[in-house]
């Protein structure tokens, strides 16, 4: 029993050391960037000047070079370009999500996942991307992140902003609003209101599918901000100018305070107007 005891002491003793001299890698791999095509700039992106914007048209191709590297061994990495357009992760620029049915000659959202693989301690790789032909006009987000083998990821994320226009129309459209006139309103719950005027463009405001007017709110006591069912899209049939009478109903269930109203329009490729602001108290 003795012996048996020793032996199990040994083997367990033996065993600790094997996990001792076992490496455990928890150092993050890292990124570099270089060469790029094109220079950043400090542009306001959804009300906030942000630095590192890259401004890019339809079709026109950037290029960059990362150079990836670990203490240990590389694994992967990845290229992410999605849009931007709620502006999420930003402040007073954000404009609530709206999905618009399937249009005809509708633009196309700049969607980008790329994953591939990477061997050694480093490596240098460069980059060619596309814009879209036919791009969604408006905000958008790029990112490259870098795995290791032993699952560790970038400590610190590099988010650039990119700015995209469809070279078919860079020009936004316009608002023009006849009632109210009042930008300070007071309005009870139950209360309706008639918002009416013309959105106008240089290019039918139907043509690429995003062509529309909303109403969106944000609550000044929360900061939260909300989309409303208040909205009209254009049509191909209305071209450059666009009629409207939006009505918008204070609902029941809304908390009485300060409110800050936006009336907004997109034209076809998504340019955004410049938008009319109302403070509303709501009683």
């Amino acid at each position: 029993m003795k012996n048996r005891i020793l032996y199990l002491l040994l083997v367990g003793l033996a065993f600790s050391a094997i996990q001792c001299k076992v490496e455990i890698d928890r150092e993050p791999p890292s990124l570099f960037f270089s060469d790029f095509s094109k220079s950043p700039m400090d542009i306001e992106i959804c009300g906030v000047i942000e630095s590192n914007v890259f401004v890019l048209n339809s079709g026109e191709e950037f290029s960059f070079t990362v150079n990836f590297k670990d203490n240990i061994a590389l694994s992967q990495y990845k290229i992410d370009i999605h849009q931007n357009f709620d502006c999420h992760g930003h402040g007073d620029g954000a404009v609530p999500a709206l999905s618009l049915p399937p249009r005809e000659n509708a633009t196309e959202d700049w969607f980008l996942i790329v994953i591939n693989d990477l061997e050694g301690k480093e490596q240098t790789r460069q980059f060619t991307l596309s814009v879209p032909e036919n791009v969604t006009a408006g905000n958008y987000h790029f990112s490259v992140q870098v795995l290791d083998e032993a699952g560790n990821d970038t400590q610190e994320q590099d988010i650039f902003n990119l700015k995209v226009y469809n070279t078919r129309d860079t020009i936004p459209p316009s608002i023009d609003l006849e009632s109210p006139l009042n930008k300070t309103l007071t309005l009870k719950r139950g209360d309706s209101i008639a918002f009416k005027g013309k959105v106008e463009d240089n290019i039918n405001l139907g043509e690429g599918g995003n062509g529309m007017i909303f109403l969106s709110y944000r609550n000044l006591s929360s900061g939260n901000l909300f989309a409303t069912q208040t909205f009209e899209v254009f049509t191909l049939e209305q071209g450059t100018r666009a009629d409207f009478n939006l009505i918008y109903t204070v609902p029941s269930f809304l908390n009485r305070g300060p409110y800050r109203f936006s009336l907004n329009a997109f034209d076809g490729v998504r340019n955004t107007a410049f938008p009319l602001l109302f403070d509303v108290e709501i009683e």
